[in-house]
């Protein structure tokens, strides 16, 4: 049994002190146990690059003992990458054209539901830097290395250092409103250049930097800077700029960056797990001042690697770095011995170095608060049943691949044979072994030289390259001729939209434990920003995304778009939602455009009855309107209850030019319907729903 299964040896109890050896030995042991999904993963990135052992550049073989002869064609044929990439393709539309929705789970938590919809797609669209390339590299491993490994988390705001560049006028620029510069009679430049000349006023300059919203200047630094600026007119000036935060998710490499034990099977009712990240000295000293890492550490940490050059056997990714440290994150499930309460738990720290004197053997420890998961999202394909086992599209492609390539190979091959043949000549001619070109000695009696000829198989083989596509694509569910793929394409689809609606949930899971209280909105087709404010006694909701490639086809969308119209003719009792129906419509042709054109339902209503409202006002004043074709029936209930108004009936009585005007607006509407139940009536062969219309004749 592995180390990391050993009750024995492994944590159960947070304890204060951290057992350093005991942390690596079953992060040690664990990176050992899957050192054979690492090789599959190493084979299938050569099966999918095509790389091999003693490739030529110029994809010919070589040696002597090359087959069929030295120099024949030895291709490469990207058939598991070409498709791959079709298959993460299709998956990055459904991905981008998907529905999100918050489904409460009970009936008074409806409109919080729909709020938090909005916040979701947010994230999606727009809320998450490199949301894309992550879903992107997240689809791509799951194929290569049969496994998606998503973190998620809210980025705590922080002081980032920026080098501006400064000179006079920019200065001016910077601080343009400082009265407190203003001398008599002295301009601000005047004020500026004074103040930055003299010495003994460097805090003054301090406080002028650290007055902007924001920032935050280091004196020292300053001072050096002001020095530079004396001499050359300009100089640059750290200036610590805050970063407000934000929703993040990362897509790890589950070969060399994401660690769990071998036998995982639910990877969230696991007791541990790592992540890998090498890291600059840089970036380890910046998380001293942003996340509270110890400084004495991080110091240590710099000064134990300075220096070195790592070969590739250190190295995870497999190219060689230097001054790079191998930082672990370990995420544990341990118990509190005060209260038995369960929580997660991070500890930051390298399996490169312990503790030096008084060092402490880790950068920071800490129970995540409010966590009740992993940060992490893991998905492995269904079929499996541990996260490691399942198999990858290279391996499941090898045998179709290398068939296709030694047909390839043999029409190359075949090629050469055609253009040069061989030659039969006298016996004193030197010779070698068959290949195009090669000369052979001749039998007694033949004629010399003689060209040898063969039997083409140009064709047979042509046929059989592309059966073997045709295998391959229908292996992969990407046979467009197949009526399974569609339904092989929506089951990869939806592995893929439900590994990152749990990316969604777990990313605002964190917002409400570590965001603002209040978050503002960018949201599509919206000119406005929408205010999302935090709800503490929110209850859980279920998060969906979905997208349904069976009816992504125009002719598809026409045929449900004519099934909704015909059915909603139907419905005695007014159960259909009809405007349920042209949100989904308009989102299986483009959920963008859905955004830009769709308004909330009390939105569209009230746009309908002001604009209504407006054509009444340009008729009373004696301007001749058009109705408009859309929502006729909407205009004319706005138009009954005016004309039943005491004001309406006053204006018909005593205008009758204004009578007119609306008798002949109210006939265009009335036109619109009826031409509308005709053509249903075409559609379905009977009469629809009476509709309902105002009698013109009591005008």
């Amino acid at each position: 049994m592995p180390k990391n299964f050993n009750s024995d040896e492994a944590e159960v109890y947070f304890e204060e002190e951290f057992n350093y050896q005991l942390h690596k030995e079953t992060f040690d042991q664990t990176v050992d146990d899957l050192s054979e999904y690492q090789r599959r993963c190493q084979e299938s990135r050569s099966i999918r690059t095509c790389t091999w052992e003693g490739q030529n550049e110029d994809l010919t073989k070589g040696g002597d003992n090359a087959f069929p002869f030295k120099g024949s064609a030895d291709s490469q044929v990207w058939l598991s990458h070409g498709l791959m990439n079709t298959s993460t393709a299709i998956n990055m539309s459904a991905l981008r054209r998907a529905q999100i929705r918050a489904y409460p789970r009970k009936a008074t938590d409806v409109e919080r539901a729909s709020q938090v919809s909005v916040i979701l797609k947010y994230f999606r669209d727009a809320g998450i830097d490199n949301f894309w390339r992550e879903a992107e590299l997240a689809d791509s491993f799951n194929k290569e290395k049969a496994l998606m490994v998503t973190y998620y988390g809210w980025r705590p705001s922080r002081m980032v250092p920026h080098l501006k560049r400064f000179d006079l006028e920019k200065m001016q620029q910077t601080f343009p409103d400082v009265e407190e510069l203003q001398n008599e009679g002295a301009g601000l430049e005047l004020a500026l250049a004074e103040m930055l000349a003299d010495e003994d006023r460097v805090e003054e300059v301090l406080e002028l930097f650290n007055s902007v919203d924001g920032w935050e200047v280091n004196e020292k630094r300053l001072k050096k800077a002001l020095k530079q600026l004396r001499k050359d007119g300009v100089a640059e000036i750290p200036v610590l700029i805050e970063d407000e935060g934000g929703a993040e998710c990362m897509t790890l490499d589950p070969e060399s960056e994401f660690f769990a034990p071998l036998a995982t099977q639910n990877f969230q009712d696991g007791n541990r797990c790592w992540l890998r990240k090498p890291m600059t000295p840089q970036e380890i000293l910046s998380r001293v001042e942003s996340e509270g890492w110890d400084e004495e550490w991080a110091e240590f940490a710099i000064e134990s690697r300075r220096g070195e050059n790592r070969g590739v056997s250190e190295n995870p990714y497999g190219e060689e770095y230097r001054d790079l440290i191998d930082v672990i994150f370990s995420y544990e499930k341990l118990i509190d011995k005060t209260d038995n309460a369960q929580g997660i738990y991070l500890t930051i720290w390298s399996t490169e170095f312990g503790s030096g004197g008084n060092v402490p053997p880790f950068a920071k420890r800490t129970l995540l608060a409010g966590r009740k998961k992993f940060p992490f999202v893991v998905s492995a394909p269904y079929e499996a049943k541990t996260l490691y086992s399942a198999p990858t599209w290279p391996e499941q492609l090898k045998s179709i691949q290398k068939s296709k390539k030694v047909f390839r190979d043999s029409n190359i091959d075949e090629s050469s044979y055609a253009i040069s043949p061989s030659v039969i000549v006298p016996p004193s001619w030197d010779h070698g072994r068959p290949q195009p070109g090669a000369v052979y000695p001749v039998r007694p009696g033949q004629q010399a030289p003689t060209f040898l000829t063969k039997d083409s198989r140009f064709d047979i083989n042509e046929r059989i390259e592309t059966a073997i596509t045709r295998e391959a694509l229908d292996q992969m569910g990407l046979d467009p001729d197949s009526p399974y793929s569609q339904v092989r394409q929506q089951h990869e689809i939806d592995r893929l939209l439900s590994h990152f609606s749990e990316v969604l949930k777990g990313v605002y899971e964190a917002y409400k434990v570590d965001g603002p209280e209040e978050l503002y909105l960018r949201v599509t087709g919206n000119p406005q920003s929408v205010e999302f404010i935090k709800d503490p006694d929110e209850a859980e909701m279920d998060i969906s995304i979905s997208f349904n490639s069976l009816n992504d086809t125009p002719e598809q969308i026409k045929e449900i778009r004519e099934t909704i119209i015909q059915t909603s003719q139907l419905d005695p009792n007014g159960r259909i939602n009809m405007e349920a129906g042209i949100d989904m419509l308009l989102n299986m042709v483009d959920p963008t455009l859905a955004d830009i054109m769709l308004l909330p339902t009390e939105q569209g209503i009230d746009k309908i009855t002001k604009e209504t409202q407006d054509d009444i006002t340009s008729m009373a004043a004696g301007v001749a309107k058009g109705a408009p074709k859309n929502a006729s029936q909407l205009r004319l209930q706005v138009l009954e209850q005016y004309i039943q108004s005491p004001t309406g009936a006053a204006k018909i009585a005593s205008d009758p030019s204004f009578l007119f005007l609306m008798g002949e607006y109210i006939k265009q509407l009335e036109f619109n319907v009826s031409q509308q139940e005709n053509a249903e009536i075409g559609k379905i062969g009977g009469n629809p729903a009476t509709m309902g219309n105002i009698n013109t004749q009591n005008i």
